[in-house]
């Protein structure tokens, strides 16, 4: 009995945790597509430490040849982000950066 009742309190710490840590998305449109958009250019972003370390910076005007050119900017913490930074106990905590030029 003791030992189902420890399994449970795991189970349920366990999918709390899950629920605390979800995904998040941040998305900056710069303005309406006029015309058909390239398909996105995909990054990982990385950062340590819970994200309060130094991380790599991405340079969106460089990658779509000028700051006119950006439409969309999506900032992504995917599930398998989250998977890596659960087993590494927040060191090492990736962001998926996808850039949409015009």
């Amino acid at each position: 009995m003791f030992i189902v009742c420890k399994f449970m309190k795991n189970i349920v710490f366990i999918l709390i945790c899950l629920f605390l840590g979800s995904c998040a998305t941040q998305t900056v449109n710069f303005e309406e597509p006029k015309q058909v958009l390239q398909k996105p250019t995909y990054y990982k972003k990385d950062t340590f430490l819970l994200g309060m370390g130094p991380s790599t910076d991405i340079n969106a005007s460089k990658i779509c040849n000028g700051s006119n050119n950006i439409y969309k900017v999506d900032a992504e913490q995917t599930t398998s982000d989250l998977v890596i930074a659960w087993a590494t106990f927040g060191i090492y905590t990736p962001r998926s950066i996808a850039i949409y030029c015009k």
